[in-house]
């Protein structure tokens, strides 16, 4: 086992939660990156963002928050769609 490897496994088996490395970290990890092709980071970045997005929504949430607090995420959902609805 090479020693970026061992590296990135250590970070990965972190007990504590908060000392342990983030994806984008592991993104960027020598291990990681060493033989992927060009476009890689990019492509798993664009699908993590993706996937922030789907959970944000999936949760109710407002994945891009508007800066005024008295709105109704729904009404703005349904707002949106009727704008993308017309020609």
């Amino acid at each position: 086992m090479s020693l970026a490897c061992r590296d990135l496994l250590g970070q990965l088996l972190t007990p504590e939660p908060d000392a342990r490395i983030t994806l984008s970290r592991i993104m960027r990890h020598p291990w990681f990156v060493r033989d992927a092709p060009p476009g890689l980071l990019e492509l798993n970045s664009r699908l993590l963002r993706q996937d922030r997005s789907r959970h944000a929504l999936a949760l109710n949430l407002n994945p891009n928050p508007d800066p005024n607090p008295n709105l109704n995420p729904r009404l703005l959902r349904q707002d949106r769609s009727r704008r993308a609805a017309v020609p």
